[in-house]
């Protein structure tokens, strides 16, 4: 688990329900300044709506630095809480915060939304649903949640005032128990059981409701023939994620630096840093076949990502110059951190370093960088033009740079690494 502790901004307090707590927040997640209005309204209503001492376990969807979860564990005096989030760097927040306000029982994990539950039911399942997820994304969400829910379990969801019809109609079509609504100045709660036919009838062990992956869900767009760089690749958007129809002048600018550098570079296999939904991944793999590993603190930039890749042709080693078979390579990866990379695993970091106020990553990045390459292999980083300045500034001796252009306000670079100096020579 990442040390959250380079990423934190500052740490409030929290009093609810005569528990006294207390929350690192970053820069990097939801709701950096305070706890947020729309979980306070969340809270307020679970508190007034559930029964003291009928919460044995809890769920956090979605859960950001996990203020719902950690509150209502501690108000309800649970003996279990799971907090999952998209965002890894989320899920170690949950998991830092939740041993800092000493929750019991306590796991986290990193998924999309339902995806990883295999059964699992809890008697209180919160979630302050993320408008910018998508409609169907959303709509789906809301029809299965009920389905984490322990026979006479509660869900309570929080959602800002501009979808609350929407969900209203997505519970309704649930057929779900509505037990409880509010409505605030921005937000709405939610509360619900199980459908009625449902309510009270336990399910037998491991014969959870099966439900399909969020990733298959999420998908946005049709089969697209796209082109970077003079590359045609295959291509599907995803709800949650940017360059659904078209790609970023970044990835552009990142296609461009790699096909000039190509002329005198062999990939042996490629590191992707915040691919998004993989367009410069797959334009890699339209190049040739080498392994391409991924690295996002997003579960849903991997899962997409790696859906997209798929739809190329499959990665493969080199012919060995004295048999002509293809050599074995070590499958695939997805990581979500570069802390997480082997050592010396690749031969080149095609990275979109990511820009977080507060939290200078500049020199943790290079200092990562240096650890993956084999001597001799590629960086190849896109930013904003004032944080690519700061990125050089923190670069260290050992990377030359090859080649640098701007497009559109981003700025990239190719820098060859030749190894780190000797400090004791």
């Amino acid at each position: 688990m990442i040390d959250c502790r380079p990423y934190i901004l500052k740490t409030v307090s929290l009093r609810y329900n005569g528990a006294d707590l207390a929350f690192d927040l970053s820069h990097a997640l939801f709701s950096s300044n305070d706890v947020d209005v729309g979980s306070r309204l969340l809270l307020k209503s679970v508190v007034r709506q559930v029964p003291a001492g009928s919460v044995r376990s809890v769920l956090d969807i979605g859960s950001g630095t996990g203020v719902l979860g950690i509150a209502c564990a501690k108000s309800f005096e649970a003996d279990s809480l799971l907090l999952v989030d998209r965002d890894a760097l989320a899920v170690a927040f949950s998991l830092h915060n939740a041993r800092r306000n000493k929750c019991r029982g306590v796991a986290a994990e990193t998924a999309l939304f339902l995806d990883g539950l295999d059964g699992r039911t809890f008697d209180l399942a919160l979630c302050n649903v993320p408008a910018k997820a998508g409609t169907p994304v959303l709509d789906w969400l809301l029809r299965h949640l009920s389905t984490s829910l322990t026979p006479a379990g509660v869900a309570a969801i929080v959602v800002v005032n501009t979808i609350a019809a929407a969900a209203r109609l997505s519970l309704e079509a649930a057929g779900v128990s509505m037990k409880h609504s509010e409505e605030g100045k921005g937000h709405t709660t939610f509360l619900f059981g199980r459908p009625a036919e449902a309510a009270g009838q336990a399910l037998p062990a491991g014969q959870g409701v099966a439900l399909p992956p969020t990733i298959e869900i999420a998908r946005r767009t049709e089969l697209q023939a796209a082109v970077l760089a003079g590359k045609r690749y295959a291509f599907r958007g995803y709800y949650g994620l940017p360059e659904f129809d078209t790609a970023a002048f970044a990835t552009e600018l990142a296609a461009d630096l790699y096909d000039a550098a190509a002329a005198s570079f062999v990939l042996q296999r490629g590191l992707a840093l915040e691919p998004g939904a993989g367009r410069l991944p797959c334009y890699l793999r339209a190049r040739g076949r080498a392994p391409l590993d991924l690295c996002s603190r997003d579960a849903l930039a991997l899962a997409a990502s790696r859906a997209n890749l798929t739809l190329a042709r499959p990665a493969g080693g080199a012919p060995s110059a004295e048999t002509g078979a293809a050599a074995v390579v070590e499958p695939e990866a997805d990581y979500a951190f570069l802390e997480d990379v082997p050592a010396s695993s690749c031969n080149l970091l095609a990275a979109f370093p990511e820009v977080i106020p507060g939290a200078d990553r500049s020199e943790a990045f290079w200092q990562e960088a240096a650890r993956v390459l084999q001597p001799g292999g590629l960086v190849l980083a896109v930013l904003p033009a004032t944080f690519f300045d700061r990125l050089e500034k923190r670069k260290p001796r050992g990377f030359v740079k090859q080649r640098q252009k701007k497009r559109k306000g981003q700025v990239g670079a190719v820098w060859r690494f030749e190894g780190l100096p000797d400090v004791n020579g």
